[in-house]
């Protein structure tokens, strides 16, 4: 019987190893696992992340020299700005000296229309206009003097430019007695525009 108890005894196996100690084991496992697949996606997270800023570092290096080339624009087109600007009042300069010019040549042309009887006491010319005062002898001398500013138009420049002139306007005509009261001609004031051709 006994051989018999021994062949069953040895078919059965005998744990020493209590069954808590099984699942300990099982868990270590699970955890060991659990722990390589967490380190896996920190290593594959810090991979992705540092392969982003790496990008993100070109790019800005690109976004930094693109500035920097338009900065060197600014300043170079400041540069041509200033140097328009020169030109620019360099223009303005010629083109007034050469309508001063004209102001100087209108003059002469504006004498020789003024007839006997007739004295200008002040003489404003502008680019684009004339306002004269002066005084005249009688009515008949201020009438031509009206007349041949009137028909000016074929005033002509040593150029060959000629000049337009607008209606005259007799802003103001007062006698100008003497102190016995006798007449002794009229104060005038006469504006007109003109434009040269």
């Amino acid at each position: 019987m006994l051989s018999k108890k021994n062949a069953k005894a040895q078919d059965k196996q005998i744990n020493f190893v209590p069954p808590t100690f099984d699942r300990l084991s099982l868990g270590l496992q699970m955890g060991l696992t659990y722990g390589v697949i967490a380190t896996i996606i920190v290593i594959v997270i810090i991979v992705a992340t540092s392969s982003y800023e790496l990008q993100l570092q070109n790019k800005l290096s690109k976004l930094n020299s693109q500035i920097e080339e338009k900065a060197q624009e600014l300043v170079s087109m400041k540069s041509f700005e200033c140097k328009f600007l020169e030109t620019q009042e360099k223009l303005e300069l010629y083109s007034q000296i050469s309508n001063d010019e004209k102001m100087a040549e209108l003059f002469p042309k504006l004498a020789a229309l003024i007839p006997d009887g007739v004295r200008v006491k002040d003489l404003i010319i502008t680019p684009d206009q004339v306002e004269i005062e002066g005084m005249a002898n009688n009515q008949v001398s201020l009438s031509q003097f009206a007349t041949n500013l009137k028909h000016a138009s074929n005033l002509v420049f040593d150029n060959g430019q000629s000049i337009t002139v607008g209606d005259p306007n007799l802003r103001e005509i007062v006698k100008n007695p003497d102190q016995l009261g006798n007449d002794t001609g009229y104060n005038f004031s006469i504006h007109f525009y003109y434009n040269v051709n």
